[in-house]
């Protein structure tokens, strides 16, 4: 009977530390985020778009033109149509929206990639219409 309280505690004290444990992390995915509210979109539309123009002020301020490699050159052509996005994320979150409705292929890949795909595309579009293509 002595044993049961000791057997309890050793039982408790393995499920405390299994939760404890590194744990594998998924990507949110895009059937994770169409399930979202509308302001929880917009705050993870925001906060993904803010973290990559950070990082790309980050890499203008700290890498010359010279040194950059390829990946950040990429990062600094996004940073750059972001910036060039006038107001609020409203505009962002639309372009987010309306990719994944097209693209439902994309639903059980990370979204973070696909705001990155959506918004990059929406920038590729504006470049060829500013030089007359259609």
């Amino acid at each position: 009977m002595r044993r049961r309280p000791i057997g309890i505690l050793v039982a408790a004290l393995s499920c405390l530390l299994g939760s404890m444990l590194p744990q594998r992390v998924q990507a949110l995915t895009g059937n994770d985020w169409q399930r979202f509210s509308s302001d929880a979109k917009f705050a993870y539309v925001e906060g993904t778009v803010d973290t990559f123009v950070g990082l790309g002020m980050i890499i203008r301020k700290n890498v010359s033109a010279e040194r950059q490699s390829t990946n950040e050159k990429i990062l600094l052509k996004f940073h750059d149509c972001v910036r060039r996005t006038p107001g609020p994320y409203d505009p962002l979150v639309a372009i987010v929206q309306k990719y994944m409705n097209e693209n439902p292929g994309r639903s059980h890949k990370s979204m973070a990639e696909s705001v990155w795909y959506a918004i990059q595309s929406e920038c590729e579009k504006d470049a060829l219409q500013s030089k007359g293509g259609k």
